[in-house]
């Protein structure tokens, strides 16, 4: 799978890679997957907030949730100030895993 560019509003935060796995999560106004999954892939789960996907080299998971719903699952965002969830921010974490 390929990330497509975030749009204005996304904020990279998070990146973590090793030599089969690559995650980037950050903050983003979208509200929806669009920009984050490719022509290419092969949808395995898709529900509003978390979409599992495939290609020929890699696996990808890709979640979207509001700053309320991480702050609480991680401690990253703890100490963040509330502002992100007044202005409806939301988390976009996409992770590769590859075959």
């Amino acid at each position: 799978m390929s990330l497509k560019a975030l749009d204005n509003s996304g904020t990279p935060q998070l990146l973590f890679t090793s030599q089969r796995v690559i995650s980037v999560g950050g903050r983003t106004q979208s509200k929806t997957f669009i920009h984050a999954v490719s022509t290419n892939d092969h949808i395995l789960v898709n529900t509003p907030s978390v979409i599992l996907s495939e290609n020929n080299t890699a696996f990808s998971l890709i979640f979207l949730k509001p700053i309320a719903e991480i702050k609480k699952a991680n401690g990253f965002l703890q100490n963040e100030p509330d502002h992100d969830e007044i202005r409806g921010d939301m988390w976009l974490e996409v992770t590769t895993i590859q075959k």
